[in-house]
């Protein structure tokens, strides 16, 4: 039914002038561990998990604490004299085919340590999240481990995918809050079907994501460009509003941490396993857009001016932060060396401020 829907709805659509320029293969042959399904976020970790994960032809052991994220446990309260810093993303963070002690936030905590500044820096990241999900569970661990700091990294690649997902969410008084039931086109009265299926719901959500991509594309492309920014922003703007009213209630300072990477419609377009229909689709009838990370910082900056957040950049180290060199082979994560100056940027962006 749902492969139908969209094979319709494509025939229906004109062409696309532009087709996106690349595929992205480095998902192919990665494995996840202690993955289990979260009504409101899709999928999160088990907690006190732990298991082995492959990505780019390394294996390392993930373990996961009793919050499910790949860090030890923590007390509520930081040691005395310590400024305890939480650091939230995606899977640039939480470094799949790194060891966790080299991972991103532990670069960044050793390179603020190395300032003179006493710190202790909690990841709080979660693979396979974007900015939607980062705001939906954020809450969660500002009660868990009162930081009174949170350094967001902002990958370039949210901005569109939570723009395309924005009419998915679920909302309650203006704040994200999860996704919409993935079935709820259904009659109630089959709803109990498919109550213990897993991969139906599944595969509903993965093929609503991509035609939002390419429903969003053709209405971002068809607008002027400063209406087009307006347009894209919207949802990235209104999650960090999101988080920095939960932090401000919570006594701590967000800070965004963006390299200022292009934000455009065309990245990590996967063609592979059972959700290869929508994918090829996505591909054939996307529109290409491409917004310049310069323009994406001033927005986040000026709206963070006057809501009380701040944008931290590390455009200077963008070109090493994409340096084949300094990634895993074949793929966007960073390798040891990448996290290490990810975190040295980090570190001399906040530290003034700390």
């Amino acid at each position: 039914m749902i492969f139908s829907s969209v094979a319709l709805s494509l025939l229906l659509l004109p062409a696309s002038p532009a087709r996106a320029d690349r595929l992205d293969a480095s998902n192919k042959n990665a494995t996840q561990a202690c993955v289990m399904p979260d009504r409101d976020l899709g999928i999160r970790r088990k907690p006190g998990c732990a298991g082995e994960v492959s990505r780019a032809g390394s294996t390392v052991t993930m373990s996961y604490n009793a919050h499910g994220l790949r860090d030890k446990d923590y007390p509520r309260a930081a040691p005395p004299g310590v400024t305890r810093i939480l650091v939230i993303g995606g899977s640039l963070m939480t470094a799949p085919g790194v060891e966790e002690n080299d991972d991103p936030p532990r670069a960044f905590e050793r390179a603020l340590r190395r300032r003179g500044l006493r710190v202790e820096v909690v990841n709080a990241s979660g693979e396979g999240y974007s900015g939607w999900q980062n705001a939906a569970r954020l809450q969660e661990y500002l009660d868990a481990y009162a930081p009174k700091v949170v350094v967001y990294h902002l990958a370039a690649h949210y901005i569109f995918n939570d723009r395309a997902l924005w009419d998915d969410l679920r909302l309650e008084g203006g704040e994200i809050r999860g996704r919409l039931p993935a079935l709820r086109m259904l009659p109630k009265k089959m709803l109990p079907l498919f109550r213990n299926a897993r991969f139906i719901p599944f595969m509903a959500r993965v093929y609503r994501e991509q035609w939002g991509r390419i429903r969003a594309s053709r209405e971002i492309a068809a607008e002027a460009p400063d209406q087009g920014l307006e347009d894209l922003m919207r949802p990235t703007l209104a999650e960090l509003a999101q988080m920095n009213s939960a932090c401000r209630a919570a006594g701590a300072r967000l800070f965004v941490v963006y390299d200022e990477d292009a934000a455009t419609a065309d990245q990590y377009l996967l063609i592979t396993g059972p959700s290869w229909p929508g994918r090829l689709a996505q591909w054939l009838w996307i529109r290409s857009l491409r917004f310049d990370g310069g323009g994406v910082a001033k927005r986040i900056s000026d709206e963070g001016a006057r809501l009380g957040y701040t944008l931290l950049s590390i455009a200077a180290e963008r070109p090493a932060l994409q340096d084949p060199a300094n990634l895993l082979p074949s793929d966007y994560h960073w390798n040891t060396r990448g996290a290490g100056i990810f975190g040295e940027a980090a570190a001399r962006a906040l530290a003034p401020s700390l």
